[in-house]
């Protein structure tokens, strides 16, 4: 997870990495067993296996819920939570999901009401239950405003919705919702949110991507620039499907070993079929290259290594079927 410059990750034994300097990524010492981290502006959340949450960074605003104002840069836990199972760092305050489906917020609590109790300007240094929320799954922070995904997958968003990303319908600078507002228009299909600071994403298991909010430089993917105060479906219509990271509908030219095939035929997203020119030269494994025309504009635009994705077959007799990795005992002509 990142933000603004700074990064943390969980290794597969539990340890946490801060890799805000990628060139030099460092241990966080003193925790263990994690599972989920979350990375702020300011600061860091770490959640154990055990349920606990420890967090470290900024404290001017109480976010790093141990009852101080007091900066750590070695983890601290966060007083009073148990039983958690996901943490949300936002600019200067944090979420806590516990296993009961309630969520719990502390730190800052903006003109925008980023708590969505209904307050606003009201501060916490530890941690307080949201009690507008019940029944959660899931829940996200950005620096303004916060979602959450309940049992039933209907999706809530509170705080400040001055370009439409709370997706309720409204927009303005006067568009604040202190308490949890449900966005109608979502199907209760919704299974993620992604929250950027002004414009939000959902995913929809039936319906696919959608997508509310600031909308500069078409981010929202609606083919357009309008800023959207309800979900709009983002156009995945000229996509192609990826195998291995490669759009096999967009492939048109394959080559082995430097030498052109003929015969190209893409059979589906993950195969397709070529023959190698008579009397080429080719080394076992065999080198595959496909070529790529990824906006359909008549122009190869990538070039991408399919060697995790063939079997190569000949009529020597000397040459078995091969993959990538593995010879045949004899031969090496075809």
């Amino acid at each position: 997870t990142a933000r603004n410059g700074k990064g943390a990750a969980i290794k597969s034994d539990g340890t946490v990495w801060d890799f805000s300097n990628p060139n030099n990524a460092t241990q966080v010492s003193g925790i263990n067993n994690i599972t989920n981290v979350s990375v702020g502006s300011s600061h860091t959340l770490a959640l154990r296996n055990d349920g606990t949450v420890f967090a470290w960074g900024i404290n001017s605003f109480g976010q790093l819920g141990n009852g101080t104002l007091n900066t750590s840069s070695s983890p601290v836990q966060v007083s009073g939570l148990t039983n958690v199972r996901q943490v949300s760092a936002a600019n200067n305050h944090s979420l806590a999901l516990r296993n009961d489906g309630s969520v719990w917020a502390w730190g800052i609590n903006n003109q925008y009401g980023v708590f969505g109790n209904g307050q606003t300007n009201t501060n916490a240094s530890t941690p307080i239950q949201i009690t507008t929320l019940t029944n959660i799954d899931s829940i996200y922070a950005a620096t303004n405003h916060a979602a959450a995904i309940d049992s039933y997958g209907n999706v809530r968003t509170w705080g400040y919705g001055n370009y439409g990303q709370l997706g309720e319908g409204a927009s303005g600078t006067s568009n604040i919702k202190t308490t949890p507002t449900l966005i109608s228009s979502l199907s209760t299909n919704t299974d993620q949110l992604a929250l950027s600071d002004l414009f939000s994403l959902a995913l929809d298991s039936d319906t696919g991507i959608s997508a509310f909010g600031y909308n500069s430089s078409g981010r929202l993917g609606d083919g357009t620039t309008t800023k959207r105060s309800t979900p709009v479906s983002v156009d995945l219509s000229n996509v192609n499907v990826a195998f291995n990271g490669t759009p096999y509908a967009a492939l048109t030219q394959i080559t082995i070993d430097g030498n052109e095939c003929t015969s190209l035929t893409v059979i589906s997203d993950t195969e397709a079929t070529c023959i190698v020119p008579a009397g080429s030269q080719v080394n076992i494994p065999v080198d595959v290259t496909g070529q790529f025309d990824l906006d359909n504009n008549g122009s190869n635009d990538l070039s991408d290594t399919l060697n995790d994705a063939y079997t190569y077959t000949t009529t020597d007799p000397t040459i078995s079927s091969v993959t990538p990795n593995q010879g045949p005992t004899t031969g090496g002509t075809g």
